[in-house]
Order: structure tokens, then sequence, then C-alpha cells
């Protein structure tokens, strides 16, 4: 008689399964235990994976330590693995990684918290960042401290409680990181959707405060003295004066529209500009901005967009390939890449691109075209050049093969979503019938378009100051 062995199942498997198959409470006193559980269980699966990445780390580095790698090469690229088995961007990854180690070595009673499920990974992260600066024995005085707070306290509590603490044990080291945290003063944008993007100032917190209580205070004049509306008369809130003060001061235009010519990517199909479709624009690098938006800002007298050429095939979804024999990609190929990818090309990473890569090296022999390409951050840029990293694919998907073995693909997504929910499945791309305007052939140079006969408001209200190619089709 042969007895099959039984088949071996991962435990984090099987209760991943188990959640998933579990009948949901009956009671509202047992929805709530079941979430307190789960939450519980969240912190618990945070602690095992800042063992493993720990371990994991350790490990590397000792591995690389007896092929004699120099010290400060070791353990390059560890936060761009971590990240990648997240499921993250490798910011992050390198942010559990150091929490990883810092709870190994210097923070016992927050591991034992973290084990427990008391708390979650964003509050042993607020203490392991506020004392950074700390010698290892002042980070575990810190860290005993604030043993009772722990399960109790919010992060910020924690952050603000530790870095009292962190402050009192080292004066210097206090300072030092006062010092560095100015010396990273910096302004930013990202992207926040609907067309819209944040403007952030990081910067000494008395300036910061002196700006704001100077925008806050004129705001607060204009709408005492009644005069708080717009250039179309609309009635403005303190809020919107605000930023229309900041937008005038930083341009030093009143009108900030009109402040600079801008060079905003704008995609859209022959449809969506001329006023028969609805399909949602995209604004590279940021993301879809809804059709109307996107044709009021062609439409506006002040604001100067110029629309590039694209090509596409035909079912809009794609970037036709463009070339070059140079070794470094050409602005107008690094802008196709910049299309295409929208932020840099590598699994979960959100940093927007800065650099347009070869995925098969240039120095082995790889060329400077479309499908070579990829638009990477700076970082990931550098991770792909660490021992036992490759890249490869073509314009439709990338491949990451990590120095473990694993891969990560990010396929290429549709250039314009949303196209396809105004394609007729039942005819073949080529043979879709096209707007009854003549698309303009074309042409090297920006050059005006001809109005259609029924226009968008926008369109009859307003002369075009702007210039414009086509979005076209090959």
């Amino acid at each position: 008689m042969t007895t099959t062995p039984p088949v071996e199942t991962n435990p984090v498997t099987a209760l991943g399964d188990w959640m998933a198959s579990r009948p949901v409470a009956s009671t509202e006193q047992e929805h709530i235990e079941r979430i307190q559980q789960y939450q519980r269980l969240r912190g618990q699966a945070d602690a095992a994976m800042a063992v493993e990445v720990a371990e994991f780390e350790r490990k590397r580095i000792a591995a690389e330590k007896e092929q004699q790698i120099p010290k400060a090469d070791r353990g390059k690229g560890l936060a761009g693995e971590v990240a990648l088995a997240r499921s993250e961007s490798p910011a992050k990854g390198k942010l559990f990684l150091d929490l990883s180690r810092t709870l190994a070595q210097d923070l016992p009673h927050t591991k034992a918290a973290l084990v427990a499920g008391k708390i979650r990974q964003e509050h042993a992260q607020s203490i392991a960042k506020a004392t950074e600066v700390l010698s290892p024995k002042h980070r575990r005085k810190v860290d005993s401290a604030l043993k009772d707070r722990l399960g109790v306290a919010s992060p910020k509590d924690l952050g603000k409680h530790a870095r009292a603490y962190a402050q009192t044990l080292d004066h210097t080291a206090a300072v030092t990181r006062h010092r560095k945290a100015n010396d990273a003063r910096r302004v930013t944008c990202q992207p926040a959707g609907d067309g819209m993007a944040l403007l952030t100032a990081y910067g000494p917190a008395p300036v910061i405060q002196n700006m704001m209580n100077a925008v806050e205070s004129k705001a607060k004049s204009i709408v005492n003295s009644g005069k708080s509306q717009d250039a179309k008369g609309k009635k403005r809130t303190r809020d919107q004066i605000m930023f229309d003060l900041l937008a005038q001061w930083c341009t030093g235009n009143p009108n900030p529209m009109a402040a600079a010519k801008v060079d905003l990517v704008v995609m859209m199909t022959p449809q969506t500009l001329l006023g028969q479709s609805d399909t949602a624009a995209w604004l590279a690098g940021h993301g879809p901005i809804p059709a109307d938006v996107a044709r009021e800002w062609l439409a506006h007298d002040d604001l100067h967009v110029l629309l590039r050429r694209l090509f596409t095939d035909p079912t809009a979804t794609q970037v036709v390939a463009m070339e070059s024999r140079g070794r470094g990609f050409a602005a107008g190929l690094r802008k196709i890449l910049f299309i295409r990818d929208n932020s840099c090309r590598n699994p979960f990473c959100e940093a927007p691109m800065k650099e347009g890569d070869h995925m098969d090296g240039h120095a082995r022999g790889g060329e400077t075209t479309f499908k070579n390409g990829s638009g990477l951050c700076s970082y990931c840029n550098q991770l792909k050049e660490n021992r036992g990293w490759e890249h490869t694919g073509d314009d439709q998907m990338l491949n990451v093969i990590t120095p473990t073995g694993h891969r990560y693909t990010n396929p290429a997504g549709p250039l314009l979503p949303g196209h396809e929910f105004e394609t007729d499945p039942a005819k073949p791309p080529e043979h879709q019938e096209l707007p009854s305007q003549t698309v303009p052939p074309p042409n090297p140079s920006p050059k005006r378009i001809s109005h259609p006969k029924k226009q968008p408001e926008t369109y009859r209200l307003q002369r075009h100051r702007i210039a414009i190619t086509q979005y076209l089709r090959c």
C-alpha cells in the first residue's frame, strides 16, 4: 500500500485563505472585536517582516564580506529589493530596511510591542525617526522611557516625546539634527489629481510661519474690504484668496496664468480636442483631467499651453517608436519616454521620471531607441547598476530581475485610459470612423487649427492665443 505524503501548506498563505473565507461576524460587537483582532495582526505581520528583513541584510552583508567586497559597497541595492518585495517605492523600502535594523539592535521595547500587535509600523517608525541621531545607548534609554506609552499614544505623540527625550539626552546631536534639517530646506511640486498640484515648502518653522502670516493677513484684509471678487466677479473664499496671492507673489505677475509659457504635455484624441468626445485628456506627469477642463485650458486667453504632436498606434493606446544614434536620449525621445511612462517606470516607484535609461546598457551595445528606453528616477537608474540587477523588456514591458532571482514586471499602460470605452469593438481599429472635420497633416512647427462648425463655448467666446499641434493617429 502506497501512502501519498501530505502536501506542505505555507502557513502564511493558509492564514490568508482562512481569513478570506471566514464568514462575516453576526453581531455589531463581534464586528468590532474582529476589527481589533485584524489590527493586532497587522502589527504582528509588520514585526515578522522586520525580523526577516534584518536577517536578510545580515546575511547579504556577511556574504559580501567573504567575497572581499569593499565595506562601502556592501548591502547596496538592499532597499530596492525590500521595496519590490513589499510592492512599494524604493524610498519606503529604505525606511522599512532602516526600521528593521533599528528594531533588531536598539529598540527592544518597541519591537516587543510590535510583535504583540499593540502598535503598528507607523508607531515604531516615529520613534526610530526621532532617535536616529542618538547613540545606541541613548536610543535604548528613550525606548525604555516610552514603553508605557506604547499601545496608548498615537504615532505623532510618540514622535514628539521621543524627540524631547533625545534632545535632553544629547543636546549636541539635537543641534546637528536641526542643522541637517535646515540644509534640506526645499520647495517641491506633486500632482494632486483633477488637474491640480501641491506646492510644498519645507524650511525653518519661523520662516514658514511668517510666510503663512503674511498671506493670511493680506487675504483677511481683502475679505474685510469687500473686494474679494475675482476677475469674473465671482466671490472668493479666504483660502482661495490666499492661493491667488501666493501665486501672484511667486510669479511676480498679477495674472499668474499669463506669467510665462508653460510646456504642459496635454494628450487627447482628435474627438476630445474638437468637442465630440468626453474621453479624459492626460497631463503627462500628473494624470487624467476632464475633457472640458483640457479644452478650457487650450482656449484660455492667458494660459500659454503647447499641445505637442503625439503619434500613437491606431487604438490610441501606445506611442510609436522614435530613434536616435547618440548615446544620450535626445530631448524629443526623452519627452516621448516621459509621456509613455508618466513617472519612474520601475515597479511600484512613485517618483517622477528624471533620466532616460538604456535597458540593454549602451556599453554592451544597447541602442538609443524608444524600445530600449526606460524613464527612471535617479535612484532607480543607479539601483539597476548594482551587482545582480538586470532590466529587460521593450516599449511594452519592463522586467526587473533582482540578485535573489526574483522577477518583477511592469507592463506599459494605455496612453489615454478611457479611450477604449468609446471605441466600437465590432470594427477593426483601422476602419474606425474619423470625425467629420479634416485633421491637418503633421507639421514640424506648431500651427493654429481651424475651428469646427459646432464649437464649445470656450472656442466661440475666446480667440486662440496658443500654439497647438493635433494629436494624430498613424
